[in-house]
């Protein structure tokens, strides 16, 4: 029996983030306000955030997620709403930023 293929369209956002954290100075700071960071964005969107590089600084990391959905516009509103909750932080200053969407065929 042949499988009917799924029409079902996916979409995706990729964000990288490069962040200063003006109120670390010590890398125990820089963990103790990314933790803080990544727990309110997951706890507010369900969206989990992970560390790419900047692990031997310790007033600078990049940061980064991906969302995947069915639709277009929820994929649009989760990334809007991670990069709002980040930009209201005063914790972290977003100094640079990537945004990549596209349709995954």
């Amino acid at each position: 029996m042949k499988k009917k293929p799924h029409n079902e369209e996916m979409f995706v956002g990729v964000v990288r983030l490069e962040i200063l954290i003006p109120s670390a100075f010590s890398l125990k700071d820089k963990r103790n306000v990314l933790r803080g960071v990544k727990d309110s964005i997951f706890s507010k969107t369900g969206v989990r955030i992970t560390e790419l590089g900047g692990d031997d600084k310790w007033n600078f990391t990049s940061l980064g997620f991906a969302v995947v959905s069915s639709k277009e516009g929820e994929v649009r509103k989760w990334v809007d709403d991670v990069l709002r909750i980040l930009n209201e932080n005063d914790d972290i200053e977003v100094i640079n930023k990537g945004i990549d969407y596209f349709k995954y065929e």
